[in-house]
Parts: structure tokens; sequence; C-alpha cells
């Protein structure tokens, strides 16, 4: 089954904003002055004020601070920083809605140079990438040759019009054909009886 378009964004970011910045012992606000200067479109500002004290480094750590007349503003870093990413790996990144696809590309790509990151927009198009699916065209099969991934990246809810995989569909559809890579599901659903 697929979810409409209609049930996307549950509207629960501002929410968990809210219960962080609570957690923090801070206030968050709406700026009702902000304007985008966009005719129609006013726009949101939210000001957020917390009220934690400093933290000091601990003894073991070394301390920075890239510009002096920034007092405060230090990074505490461990006395060896972990090197742990690796420097070459394939990604795909399956989810439905392409700004996220394009946002994810994009960040992982400046983050990580050195990675192959794929994109596709639905669970069936992600099986076909991953297990190379037969697709018939004008001129007859055209073989689609597997791709090997490393780490794949699943959204629970692809929605459409048309009857769709769902996230969990797609990860047991590929691990049931013997795909054995890092799979991890997203959502920005916080049900937890959606997944059972």
């Amino acid at each position: 089954t697929s979810l409409d378009v209609v049930t996307q964004g549950n509207g629960i970011g501002l929410s968990l904003c809210k219960n962080l910045v609570t957690l923090l012992k801070g206030d968050i606000w709406l700026d009702e002055s902000y304007d985008s200067g966009v005719s129609g479109f006013p726009g949101a500002r939210f000001v957020v004020r917390l009220k934690t004290p400093l933290v000091f480094p601990p003894e073991g750590t070394r301390s920075s601070s890239n510009d002096e007349t920034e007092k405060g503003a230090t990074s505490c870093l461990p006395d060896e920083t972990p090197t742990s990413i690796p420097h070459n790996l394939s990604v795909l990144f399956v989810d439905d809605d392409s700004v996220l696809r394009k946002l994810f590309i994009r960040s992982l790509s400046r983050v990580c140079p050195n990675w192959n990151v794929t994109g596709v927009a639905s669970g069936e198009s992600a099986i076909k990438c991953v297990l190379g699916e037969t697709e018939s065209g004008d001129e007859g099969s055209v073989e689609q040759p597997p791709t090997s991934f490393d780490l794949i990246f699943v959204d629970q809810y692809m929605a459409s019009t048309e009857p769709q995989l769902l996230g969990t569909e797609t990860i047991a559809y590929m691990r049931s054909r013997g795909v054995d890579c890092t799979i991890c599901g997203l959502s920005a659903n916080d049900m937890e009886k959606e997944f059972s």
C-alpha cells in the first residue's frame, strides 16, 4: 500500500524543536516582525534562546578557538581525533521527494567527496538498481547490470497515487534476494506501530 500525498508532513518538526529547546532549559517563539519579502508568502522565523551554562573542556582534551573575539566559543576535541569514515563507499538514497534526494546527495558529496552517491525515487527503482532487472523498451529487452552498494538509505513512506512498495517491503525483498549491505530505514513518522 501507499500513502496519499496529502498525508505527508505530520507537522512534528516544530514540536520536536520545542521539546529539545525545553530540555535545554530554553525558549522558542515566533518572530512576528519577520517578513520574507515575497508577496503573498510572509514566511516564518523562530527565535531560540538557550539558558544553559557554558561547558568547559574536561581534562585530557585540547581546546581551540578560531578567533579570539569569540570568547567562550571553543571546540573540545579528544586527544586523538577518530578518522573512521571510509574513503570510498557506494551509497544509494531511496526517497520519493526529489528535493530531499538532491539535498542528501549534495550534502554527502561535500562531506565525503570520494563516495559514489546514487538517488532513486521508489522502492521499485531501488530494486532494479541493486539487483539488475530486465526492462522492456522499444528495442527489446535491456539488461540492467546490478550495482553493488555499501550503504542504502530507504524512506518508509513514498507517496504516490499509484500503489508502490513501502520502505520495509523494499528492504524485505532485497534481503530475500541476498542483499546484505547496511540498510538504514528513514521516516518522519514517530508512530512505532506503523512499522510492525
